[in-house]
């Protein structure tokens, strides 16, 4: 990337002797300079490292990905190779060891400009490894820190390859760092034009690139997101985003609010602070050329110059006038006050968000909100609720705008809400229905004038359907009886409010329940209907059904014709034959954990064996005892973790469906060979009331328990 420099003409008098600035060689200055500058010192050398790695493809006009190697436990080591020019000896003595020298400081066709990127891997480590594949010839040199703490540029040494050329970069990797590794590489290629081709075990990686994502509204530079979208924790729909040269920059937005600022365009003066907020808010990815923005030296921000201010304003400022008129073009069709709220509601707020309503109220005043409920008309809401039930009730907020509600106009003298309800019924696409009657003419036009509706807009209660005799005949057939609220779980809630009473033709089948004034009837007690929630809540959380059913209440004096009817079953019945058969395949997991708390409650070492991780047994000869013993208890950690809460949840679930788990839950055979264990090694026992492990505390035991194994046979060869 070019760097802006000026010439300035200085005139100067009377001055004996000029002497040139210099920067120390010395430990404390070059720490200052390889880590100081950088904040996320995980993320900066995949950042740095990977866009050397691409300029070094654009110099060759070469289109495919460069390779990247991600730290896994097995190869704890971060490598990323490219395919360009690679480096002659000449060139890497120079440019790695020299601070500012770059060689790209004089074209925007790349990202490095600065000559501080290749030294990034100083920002995490004391020690990289470079090696150059150049016209034939493997170089290879060592980056590390002398015993002083200055940076060294070690040669080790050059022989023929058939390699194509190019530049390979390595170091090692902490094992507690592998997985933020795994986590910046996806925040940082996400911007890439090219993905890296992953060479290690861990191939399977899924970036999200942003180039694939359909946006709600682009343009030729800049892109808008469904809110919610969010492929990462920089891109969000608090912020927005300017990325040049495939790498993102936060847009800091006090910079564009404030009149003090200077360097923002003349055209940004024209909008509201409110209208910047909302704006920001959309989270707006904007793209910028290399060159066209300027950043910090560690290029993890941008420096907030007067080019800089002055460019983002300029392109947020286009954005907003084409965000406005294409939203607004999909409200002109709109004939009424009303129609605009639906649309909103249906199209515009559930993909924009709320910052969206913001910028249209400054451009036309209007108000999208839906209008607040007015109390001083005869009004009441029809509701579908999410059981097929229709509720009817006068106190209500606001009037939602949506496609699926309607205005009735009550014109008749009676039966208005049996009308509703059929009309509601027999219009699937119809969830609300507000049911309105005024005194006159003029009580008429101030609600619609409030709501923004015309008179025609009205269903006329006159014209609802009526009920028909073969109807009527039907509705003889139907019994009275109750469903049950699959949402109600408070102990605090009225038995009452459990259900709703529905006309039901038994003859089509279903899941019920005894009851006795409103409690359920099972094994001759009465007992609170909340048991139903609770067995339906844990039997989707375990997995063991993926939709709630509906529950029918069944008064005692009515239950034999449901006991001798096939089509219906019992509630409790049904939910306990799909446990027991769920429990089948669950067995063994049940088991390892109720071994796995059983032996915790009877060892006093859980805190010693839980303390050796996964890393450390490597360390640990291949044949040992004690590191079988450790494995053992890993896996039952394991299943643990992965499902203790569905265990909980077995667990209660078969309690109160009286399921015996009948399992075996002994660990009598891990408590013995625990014993032979502490035999073997004796002196872990004065370990037995120690709860915290350092690392090193941990190396010792590993050690301690290799010395005893090169000693002795193992428990098995016993």
């Amino acid at each position: 990337m070019k760097l802006n420099s000026k010439n300035t003409f200085v005139r100067s008098g009377g001055v004996e002797k000029t002497f040139q600035y210099q920067v120390a060689n010395n430990p404390h200055v070059m720490n200052m300079l390889a880590k100081g500058i950088y904040s996320n010192q995980v993320r900066a050398p995949i950042r740095e490292l990977s866009t050397n790695a691409w300029d070094a493809h654009v110099e060759v006009k070469n289109n495919e990905p460069f390779d990247v190697w991600l730290p896994t436990r097995d190869e704890p080591s971060f490598k990323i190779r490219d395919y360009g020019t690679g480096l002659s000896p000449e060139n890497i003595e120079s440019l790695y060891r020299i601070y500012g020298i770059s060689t790209k400081s004089n074209s925007n066709d790349f990202n490095g400009c600065l000559g501080i990127g290749s030294k990034s891997p100083y920002a995490y480590t004391d020690m990289f490894v470079c090696v150059s594949y150049y016209n034939g010839t493997k170089y290879t040199y060592v980056n590390s820190k002398d015993e002083c703490g200055s940076p060294t540029l070690n040669r080790m040494g050059s022989k023929q390859t058939n390699e194509p050329n190019g530049l390979e970069i390595s170091f090692n990797v902490k094992p507690a760092d592998i997985s933020d590794f795994h986590e910046e590489a996806m925040e940082v290629y996400q911007w890439f034009p090219v993905q890296p081709r992953f060479c290690s075990s861990y191939k399977d990686i899924e970036l999200s690139n942003n180039n694939d994502v359909t946006a709600l509204m682009y343009g030729e530079n800049w892109k808008l997101f469904k809110v919610g979208y969010n492929s990462s924790s920089i891109l969000s729909r608090s912020k927005c985003i300017a990325t040049m040269g495939y790498i993102s920059y936060p847009i800091d937005k006090s910079f564009f609010v404030s009149d003090k600022t200077k360097g923002l365009s003349e055209d940004w003066a024209k909008y509201q602070i409110e209208s910047i907020h909302s704006l920001f808010r959309l989270g707006i990815v904007m793209n910028f050329d290399i060159g066209e923005i300027e950043h910090d030296v560690s290029r993890e921000s941008l420096q907030y110059t007067s080019k800089t201010i002055n460019t983002i304003s300029t392109r947020l400022s286009e954005i907003y006038d084409i965000i406005i008129a294409k939203l607004k073009s999909q409200l002109v069709g709109c004939k009424t006050d009303w129609e605009k709220r639906v649309l909103f509601n249906s199209i515009i707020y559930p993909n924009f968000g709320h910052d969206i309503s913001q910028l249209l109220k400054t451009q036309d005043e209007f108000n999208y909100s839906s209008p607040s409920h007015l109390h001083s008309h005869e009004t009441f809401k029809c509701t579908l609720n999410n059981i097929g039930n229709i509720h009817r009730t006068k106190n209500f907020c606001n009037y939602h705008a949506s496609n699926s509600s309607v205005f009735v106009l009550n014109d008749i003298d009676h039966g208005i809400y049996a009308a509703t309800k059929r009309y509601i019924e027999q219009n699937e696409d119809i969830k609300v229905a507000y049911v309105c009657k005024f005194e006159d003419k003029e009580e008429k036009q101030t609600f619609m004038d409030y709501i923004g509706i015309r008179s025609e807009d009205f269903v006329l209660g006159s014209l609802l359907p009526k009920l028909d005799r073969q109807e009527s005949k039907v509705k003889q057939k139907l019994q009275h009886y109750f469903v049950y609220d699959t949402l109600a779980l408070s102990y605090s809630r009225p038995l009452s409010k459990y259900w709703t009473e529905q006309d039901i033709d038994i003859s089509y089948g279903g899941l019920y329940v005894k009851t006795r004034r409103y409690k359920i009837v099972k094994n001759n007690c009465d007992i609170d209907p909340i048991i139903i929630g609770e067995i339906l809540e844990q039997l989707f959380n375990i997995g063991i059904i993926n939709k709630k059913p509906i529950i029918y209440g069944v008064k005692t004096s009515h239950i034999s014709r449901f006991d001798k009817c096939e089509k219906w079953n019992d509630f409790f019945t049904w939910a306990t034959l799909i446990t027991e058969e769920y429990l089948k395949g669950q067995k063994k997991n049940i088991e390892q954990i109720k071994k796995y708390y059983q032996f915790k409650l009877s060892t006093k070492y859980y805190d010693l064996w839980s303390s050796i991780k996964e890393l450390h047994l490597i360390d640990f000869s291949s044949n040992s005892s004690f590191k079988s013993f450790i494995i053992n208890i890993q896996d039952m950690n394991q299943t643990h973790r992965s499902m203790s809460h569905q265990y909980n949840n077995i667990t209660n679930l078969c309690e109160k469906l009286n399921i015996n788990l009948d399992i075996d839950d002994s660990c009598q055979t891990l408590i013995n060979v625990e014993k032979q264990i502490l035999l073997r090694y004796p002196m872990l026992k004065i370990l037995e009331y120690k709860h915290s492990y350092s690392d090193e505390e941990v190396k010792k035991i590993v050690e301690y328990v290799n010395l005893i194994d090169s000693t002795k046979p193992t428990l098995q060869e016993n």
